[in-house]
């Protein structure tokens, strides 16, 4: 199958995983309330950044090692397993260190039970993303992204599951999901096994692991920790879970259409490091989509005005305003994301975390100073949120602008 035939169904497929993670909010928020759908958006950012934690930008580096160094797939897989083991026990006694001295959230561990319950998804989802890195460089089409919306899809199933029964634990949705994820990714990674060749490299290449890990951890990291920030300015200066709600409410619908580009970034990866042909992202960098785009971002957010009350009710109209407002960008930073495998690709992943760094850092001062000069409203902390988008975006063009004089990516 073509490159641009995998993408094709891999956005379409993948596309299932944000329609579930939307039809679980809808659910929520229309059965349990906004302050429900609040506590499942900050159970849901702390797996997600345990879950960052874990992976530590590893499965960006086996792409590496295996497309670049020849390194074997089965070696990879042994070293999850092991890394996997490793993590668990730390896991588990790091947070039950954090438990014993309060430094851990309550509405994510109150006993020492949920220790045990939280470790075990999250364990399991640490795996799960490695073996997506190794498995995507052994089948980049249908199989792939099936791989890559399992979590979504069967933790959609038992959120669904959970609210018949009237049962909004979600540390516990979260591990019964996470048992069946184990069990499929294992029965789908055996032909990878089975047709993997013979390592030949004695000694295993640590460096080039760790350099590129690292430097997409980093990137993972503060996306994951931008929306924790969030909530604490929230909890802090405007309101408790209720509000928490109503934004993570509009914060949704832009990390739902973000989705299937960050889910296909390591197929763009994949494709990169194995081919040096630019003429898909010279034709994706011309400033006339920017222009549609804005375009795009405007209309949606005129949509939400209309779309809102009527699919989700009068409940949710003071989210309209700051929905409006995060996802009037959206379009062009999912455009600019598809320069992030590119540059990555090229060489230059730090390029990458600073932009991260930069945005992560514009959001925590300007969201900082505009809670305590400004006004202490949702609305003004989706207005800084957006603004740090728009500046990391800026700065990811600059950055292949760059490559692009260095490498001369246009010259014939």
């Amino acid at each position: 199958m073509s490159f641009k035939k995998n993408i094709s169904f891999n956005l379409i497929i993948q596309a299932i995983g944000p329609i579930l993670a939307f039809l679980s909010i809808f659910l929520i928020a229309k059965i349990g309330g906004a302050e429900i759908q609040g506590y499942y958006a900050i159970v849901t950012a702390w797996i997600n950044l345990f879950v960052v934690l874990g992976v530590f930008g590893f499965p960006q580096s086996f792409i590496f090692l295996i497309n670049k160094l020849n390194i074997s797939h089965r070696r990879l897989f042994k070293m999850s397993v092991y890394y996997t083991l490793l993590f668990f026990i730390l896991f588990l006694l790091i947070t039950f260190i954090m438990f014993k001295l309060n430094m851990i959230d309550k509405i994510i561990i109150n006993s020492l039970g949920q220790i045990g319950v939280l470790s075990i998804p999250i364990t399991i989802f640490v795996f799960h993303g490695l073996l997506r890195g190794i498995y995507l460089t052994y089948n980049q089409g249908i199989l792939f992204a099936t791989f890559s919306i399992l979590p979504a899809s069967l933790l959609f199933l038992f959120i669904f599951i959970g609210i018949v029964f009237n049962n909004f634990n979600f540390q516990i949705i979260y591990l019964l999901s996470s048992i069946p994820v184990l069990i499929i990714d294992i029965v789908l990674f055996k032909p990878v096994l089975r047709n993997s060749k013979k390592h030949k490299i004695i000694d295993f290449p640590w460096k080039p692991l760790f350099d590129h890990g690292s430097q997409s951890f980093l990137q993972a990291l503060f996306f994951s920790l931008q929306p924790i920030i969030a909530y604490w300015f929230i909890n802090k200066y405007i309101g408790s879970v209720l509000e928490i709600g109503y934004f993570n409410f509009g914060l949704f619908l832009v990390q739902g259409l973000l989705v299937p580009i960050s889910m296909v970034a390591p197929l763009l990866f994949d494709y990169w490091t194995k081919n040096n042909d630019q003429n898909f992202i010279v034709k994706f960098t011309k400033t006339k989509i920017f222009i549609y785009e804005l375009l795009i971002g405007g209309i949606i957010a005129f949509v939400l005005n209309y779309f809102i009350p009527v699919v989700f009710g009068s409940e949710y109209e003071s989210s309209i305003k700051l929905a409006q407002i995060l996802i009037f960008i959206v379009p062009v930073v999912i455009h600019v994301r598809v320069l992030i495998p590119f540059i990555h690709s090229k060489g230059y992943p730090i390029l990458n975390t600073y932009s991260g760094l930069i945005r992560f850092v514009v959001f925590l001062v300007l969201s900082y100073l505009w809670m305590i000069k400004i006004n202490q409203e949702l609305v003004g902390l989706a207005v800084c949120w957006s603004i740090a988008e728009l500046i990391g975006a800026l700065m990811t063009i600059n950055f292949f602008i760059y490559i692009n004089k260095k490498e001369k990516i246009y010259a014939k």
